[in-house]
């Protein structure tokens, strides 16, 4: 197995182990982990939080396991082999650049969820994985907030910790051990699979998908981690917005119905 794939499948591994531990987790750890949180008299915006930066710690200790599975060999000091790693990635290439692929990318996945929609209610199918509803959306869009700070938070974490971490490791990392090992379009395609699946999405993972050979394409053609991350940050900006602002939209979460075509990830 290629060094690159043993890095790659490490991390994808643990990843998947964590969320079935969770997911499996006995009732009466759960029950107590809840009665913990009650105890500490914190709000839901403060649990979240937590629960926020917790899962982002186990991200960050397997991305750290993955390379230096993936990269056993090295001489320098591994935390200067890591700043270098990514320093090299953090490449700016203009504002053209910039509009095209953030404000062009996403028009293009518009035009591109605009015919799959059109598409599926002329044919009457609905097909399995398309404009369902995503979980996190709707859970996102019950959390009560009330003031300006709890929105900037949230705001924060959705719109650009998320799309920042997310980057780092599955462009910057995953997709560029991909490439390197087997090729572009092996990487592109591939680290598009693996981040639409790791976020258990089902009924909106063509949406997804879509959306992550976008970033994929766009990370294979300039290299840099500066415009998928602008362009993920568009992405879950504009679904945030519409979440928390309008009305409508949020009626919509409550009654249960569903949102199609807005989107996190």
């Amino acid at each position: 197995m290629k060094k690159q794939l043993l890095g790659v499948s490490t991390f994808v591994g643990l990843y998947l182990m964590l969320n079935l531990f969770l997911k499996y987790l006995p009732t009466y750890y759960v029950e107590l982990i809840k009665s913990f949180f009650l105890s500490l008299n914190l709000n839901f915006i403060s649990i979240f939080i937590i629960a926020f930066l917790f899962q982002q710690i186990f991200v960050g200790i397997f991305l750290f396991i993955a390379m230096k599975v993936s990269e056993n060999n090295i001489k320098e000091k591994f935390f200067n082999y890591i700043i270098n790693f990514y320093k090299k990635q953090f490449v700016w290439l203009g504002f053209i650049n910039l509009f095209k692929y953030t404000i062009g990318a996403y028009f293009l996945y518009i035009l591109i969820s605009g015919f799959l929609l059109f598409i599926i209610n002329l044919i009457g199918i609905n097909f399995p994985g398309f404009f369902g509803e995503q979980n996190v959306a709707n859970f996102i869009g019950q959390i009560s907030i009330n003031n300006w700070y709890e929105h900037l938070i949230m705001f924060l974490m959705i719109a650009i910790l998320v799309p920042l971490i997310e980057e780092i490791v599955y462009r910057g990392y995953i997709q560029k051990m991909l490439t390197e090992g087997y090729g572009k379009y092996i990487g592109i395609f591939f680290s598009a699979f693996i981040f639409t699946f790791i976020h258990f999405e089902f009924s909106v993972f063509g949406n997804l998908f879509i959306l992550a050979l976008i970033l994929a394409y766009i990370y294979n053609k300039t290299k840099s981690l500066i415009y998928t991350f602008a362009f993920h940050f568009l992405v879950n900006g504009i679904a945030f917005t519409i979440i928390f602002f309008s009305d409508k939209i949020l009626n919509e979460i409550k009654e249960g119905e569903k949102l199609y075509g807005i989107i996190f990830f």
